[in-house]
């Protein structure tokens, strides 16, 4: 399954402008998905979301993987760091709250108050094939098993 997502700055971050922001370091994507998992322990929606780039996308996103049940109460394991398309984006590796393994790219941005959350559910699956010309990103959905590449 292919989803599109509209990803906030990024044409500033592809216009290879020398002041387009520069990716966020892995340290810096690694805070923040720190940051997303404690938020998420509180089982808020909207709490969680209201710092992210599409607000109501990632409420629906959270809804349909099964709400405050699905969220996972262990740290994901991050398994690999990329720089693409001006963005981190973190391969990471769990268990949801519901028992099922997922395997995501947890993407973070560059914006005027620091790291931006482009895609925050970090539970979802999905994986982030970069941003194409009409400035859209695109999360595939794996369609094989989730934790393939997580052992």
């Amino acid at each position: 399954m292919v989803v599109a997502v509209a990803i906030a700055g990024a044409a500033m971050a592809m216009s290879g402008d020398d002041d387009s922001p520069a990716a966020p370091t892995e340290a810096q994507a690694r805070a923040a998905l720190e940051t997303k998992f404690t938020q998420a322990q509180t089982r808020d929606p909207e709490a969680y979301c209201a710092d992210t780039e599409i607000v109501a996308m990632c409420q629906s996103q959270w809804q349909q993987l099964g709400g405050s049940r699905a969220v996972p109460t262990e740290r994901p394991r991050v398994v690999s760091s990329r720089v693409q398309d001006g963005f981190r984006v973190l391969r990471i590796c769990g268990t949801d709250g519901i028992g099922e393994p997922y395997r995501t790219d947890f993407v973070v941005g560059t914006g005027e108050d620091g790291v931006t959350y482009e895609l925050p559910v970090f539970w979802t699956g999905a994986t982030f094939s970069g941003v194409h010309g009409d400035d859209t990103g695109r999360v595939d959905t794996a369609t094989e098993p989730t934790a393939e590449g997580c052992e």
